[in-house]
C-alpha cells in the first residue's frame, strides 16, 4: 500500500508498506524492508516468499514525481544597504507565479523599505521550486548634516565626508564634487553629501557674495586681476622667496614654481575658477 499520494513533487516521497513484516522483496528497487520511502517515478511491486519457497505478488502502484521548475535568482544580490527613507527595489528572474519571503507578495517586483532576510519561490507549476538565494538588506544610518563655512575671502568647504555636491539656487553644479568648492557667482549654496553606507543628506544653504576686490593682497604679495584671466600676475611687495600653486576647484594642481622677487606672470590658460597658494 502507499501511504500518501501516489503524485507528488520532486525532493519528497511516498511510503510503500507491504502487508507482511518478512520475506519481502520489492521491484524495481530491490529493498527487503516491510516498508520504504519512494522517490522515483515508476511501477512498484513487493513480491512475498514464505518459509516453504512459495511467493505471491501484490498488485502494482504506479508513482509519478513532478519535477520542480529551477529556483528564481533575485537581483541585486546582497548584501545591500537601505537608508532612512530610502527602498531598493528587488526582482525575480522568473515571470509570474512569484512568492515572495517574508511579506507573501506575488509580483515579480518588490519594493523593499525594511532591513531582513529576503527570498522568492516561484509557484507557476504543480510543484514550487526551491528557495532563491537570499538577499540580506541591511540598515544604513544617514550621515549628519554638512556644515558649510567660508575660508578665506572665496572658498566654501564643509566637513569630511564620502562624497559631495555642491550646488547653486538647489542646481547640481557640474564638476563640483569636492570639500571645496570656489563660488563663481552670488547665490545661495549647498551641498549634499554621502557616507560609506551609500547614505546621504543636505545641510543649510550658505548665501555667498563674490569677493568686489579686482586684486588678492596678501602682506607681501599682490595677484591680479581677481577674478582671474588666462594670465595671473604676483606682485611681491619685498624680495621674497616663496612657493607659488595654482589648483583648480576640483584641487588638480596646475602650477607650482618657486618665485624669488619681482613680478611673476603665471599662464594658467582657460581654467575658472582657480585657487591660489603662497607659502614661505
Amino acid at each position: 500500500t502507499a501511504n500518501g499520494p501516489s503524485t507528488f513533487c520532486s525532493g519528497d516521497s511516498v511510503l510503500l508498506s507491504s502487508s507482511y513484516p518478512n520475506g519481502n522483496t520489492w521491484t524495481p528497487t530491490g529493498n527487503t524492508s516491510s516498508s520504504f520511502y519512494a522517490t522515483s517515478s515508476g511501477t512498484y511491486t513487493v513480491t512475498y516468499t514464505d518459509a516453504n519457497g512459495c511467493t505471491a505478488t501484490s498488485n502494482p502502484i504506479t508513482l509519478t514525481v513532478n519535477p520542480s521548475p529551477p529556483a528564481p535568482i533575485v537581483n541585486p544580490q546582497g548584501p545591500l544597504i537601505i537608508c532612512a527613507d530610502g527602498v531598493i527595489q528587488l526582482y525575480s528572474n522568473t515571470s509570474g507565479g512569484n512568492v515572495w519571503s517574508p511579506n507573501g507578495e506575488t509580483t515579480d517586483t518588490i519594493m523593499v523599505y525594511t532591513p531582513g532576510n529576503y527570498y522568492v519561490v516561484n509557484s507557476s507549476g504543480p510543484c514550487p521550486s526551491a528557495a532563491s538565494n537570499i538577499v540580506t538588506v541591511n540598515l544604513g544610518s544617514n550621515p549628519n548634516p554638512p556644515v558649510i563655512s567660508l575660508t578665506g575671502t572665496d572658498t566654501l568647504y564643509c566637513s569630511s565626508a564620502s562624497s559631495y555636491q555642491w550646488s547653486l539656487n538647489g542646481n547640481p553644479i557640474q564638476g563640483a564634487t569636492g570639500q571645496f568648492y570656489v563660488p563663481t557667482a552670488n547665490g545661495s549654496y549647498s551641498v549634499y553629501v554621502t557616507n560609506e553606507d551609500g547614505c546621504g543628506t543636505m545641510g543649510e544653504p550658505y548665501e555667498f557674495t563674490l569677493n568686489e576686490l579686482t586684486y588678492l593682497e596678501g602682506p607681501e604679495w599682490i595677484i591680479a586681476p581677481n577674478p582671474a584671466s588666462n594670465l595671473l600676475t604676483v606682485l611681491w611687495k619685498n624680495n621674497s622667496r616663496a612657493k607659488i600653486q595654482v589648483l583648480d576647484i576640483q584641487g588638480k594642481l596646475l602650477i607650482s614654481q618657486t618665485s624669488t622677487s619681482g613680478n611673476e606672470n603665471l599662464d594658467k590658460g582657460n581654467v575658472q575658477p582657480i585657487k591660489v597658494i603662497v607659502s614661505r
